[in-house]
């Protein structure tokens, strides 16, 4: 009992610090829209309502979900996402209610509370996980529910045939006794209940959360992965990967703050890419955005054309140049690239090479995968040769482009019929009807509520590496409740004919039933050592 007791406060020890993490009270600002003087008022956190600002010093609990309005900081989120290194916070970015703030003072604008929050979702997975049975348990309780009454009749039976054929009372009831004793169905109930708090628990440690006991087992036997490509392969926000330099008079440095001073306006991905490059340096006058082909603006007396051909030709730059350059656009364009050019006075002075950057360590998991028997494979919409370019630099060789969200649901559900265990991978409103259709699906942590709900198991820290580690788990965890369950049987079905000859004293068969328990209990404690690799 005191093994048990123990196996099941570490399971459920994660719980039990999640909720130690909200704290109870927060300090929320007011500004006078008159004087813009500031107003610090500390406040139940229970009264705090979306649009509040809220202000959080060094060492002190982050407590709901907001974003960073002020301020500068860094905070451990280790509890929640499993993420070791501090995460920075700045102006636009996301906190989660629960995580530590640890150097700076920020103010934050609640966005998420109660039930709503990143935390309160931790803890509502992991007790609905621990709450809820895999497949093989309710084949165990079924079991069960005729085990029990058939032992009772075995063991009246014994009694009564022992009496029969002239045995004493004492030595009929004693082995009547030793049958009910040897038969008592501890082992057969615990095979699953421990082994699955003990993977949830693990799991959620590492920023895993499942929904249900099914998802241990359908991900333990998980054949093929379907990967997203833009945001689950990708890191999903393109960067400026090499600036390619036409007019060699022309400083690349210069070049780059002009191009990210004009992009800085512009609320396409690409200039967000650009802008990123560079501190924009420059007034820009004149902005204008041309839908499909790119920017223009007045910047330190030059008007700069930002884009693609189209746009260079419209305003009359000069392209001979790209001659010459013709081989590193085609290279560009066969690894998924993204090519725009920067001119002004109606000559091309660069070119420009965005990326969507492949996760660092995306190579490093499809070859883990691999070698755990698990086929990959990228489904993406986008077009061929960057869904291919991407997939090549992921170390994945098959790849489906240009895929709708009805043909990557499609395409799940044909692997599946093919007798596939099939595992999608994804993070966006577009894969939400592929999610649904794989026998297990994996949202990206920082994906949209739509893809999150359709799936089986969030991520909440966006890295790959989580996926291999959750596949290993559910597999250790579902071998440990076979083995659990097999020796449960075995024991029994070798124990009770040894009972109902009159070998076994009731004292013997009470240590024998004590020992299955200990072994199954003991069994699953052994899924630990899986959490540490």
């Amino acid at each position: 009992r005191y093994l048990e007791i123990s196996a099941k406060g570490r399971a459920s020890e994660t719980v039990e610090r999640l909720i130690e993490l909200a704290p109870k009270t927060a300090v929320m600002v007011n500004r006078n829209p008159v004087t813009g003087v500031i107003v610090r008022e500390t406040v139940p956190v229970s009264s705090l309502k979306k649009g509040d600002l809220v202000e959080v010093k060094p060492g002190e609990k982050i407590p709901l979900d907001g974003t960073v309005i002020e301020g500068k900081s860094e905070a451990d989120e280790s509890l929640l996402t499993g993420e070791s290194r501090p995460v920075l916070k700045e102006s636009g970015a996301l906190v989660i209610g629960g995580s530590m703030n640890l150097y700076g003072t920020m103010i934050f604008e609640v966005t998420k509370t109660g039930k709503d929050t990143v935390l309160a979702g931790i803890i509502r997975a992991v007790e609905d996980a621990q709450a809820r049975k895999p497949k093989i348990q309710a084949l165990a309780d079924r079991v069960v529910g005729i085990f029990v009454p058939a032992i009772l009749i075995i063991a009246f039976l014994t009694v009564v045939t022992y009496l029969a054929t002239g045995s004493s009372i004492e030595r009929s009831l004693m082995t009547g006794v030793s049958v009910l004793v040897i038969a008592c169905p501890c082992s057969l109930g615990l095979a699953t209940p421990i082994a699955v708090l003990m993977f949830a628990s693990m799991a959620s440690s590492r920023g895993i959360l499942i929904r249900g006991g099914e998802v241990i087992e359908n991900a333990g036997r998980v054949t093929r992965l379907l990967f997203d490509k833009t945001g689950t392969i990708t890191v999903g926000r393109p960067v400026l990967r090499e600036v390619i330099m036409v007019d060699r008079s022309c400083d690349s440095d210069y070049l780059v703050s002009l191009a990210s001073s004009v992009e800085c306006l512009s609320e396409h991905s690409i200039g967000h890419a650009v802008c990123g490059a560079a501190v924009p340096a420059f007034a820009v006058s004149e902005f204008r955005a041309v839908p499909g082909k790119g920017v223009e603006g007045a910047a330190d007396g030059k008007a700069i054309v930002i884009g693609n051909s189209l746009l260079m030709r419209e305003k009359g730059i000069d392209l001979t140049a790209l001659q010459s350059l013709e081989q590193e656009i085609l290279e560009s364009g066969r690894q998924g690239d993204t090519v725009i050019y920067i001119g002004w006075d109606r000559r091309l002075r660069a070119m420009m090479v965005i990326s969507d950057v492949v996760r660092d360590e995306a190579s490093e998991v499809m070859h883990t995968l691999k070698k755990m028997n698990c086929g990959v494979a990228v489904v993406s919409g986008d077009n061929s040769a960057t869904t291919r370019a991407i997939a090549s630099r992921a170390g994945i060789d098959e790849a489906l482009a240009e895929a709708s969200p009805v043909g990557k649901k499609d395409y799940v559900a044909g692997m599946q019929r093919g007798g596939q265990m099939v595992m999608m991978v994804g993070d966006g409103i577009n894969d939400a009807p592929a999610l649904t259709e794989a026998s297990v699906g994996i949202a990206m942590g920082r994906g949209t509520d739509i893809a999150m709900e359709s799936a089986d198991a969030i991520l909440i820290r966006n890295d790959l590496r989580l996926i291999p580690y959750f596949i290993g788990l559910s597999r250790k965890t579902y071998s440990v409740i076979r083995q659990n369950i097999f020796w449960a049987f075995f024991y029994n079905i070798v124990a009770i004919p040894l009972a109902v000859a009159g070998l076994l004293h009731p004292i013997v068969a009470a240590g024998a039933m004590a020992a299955s328990s200990l072994f199954v209990v003991g069994n699953s404690l052994r899924i630990r050592k899986e959490s540490r690799l």
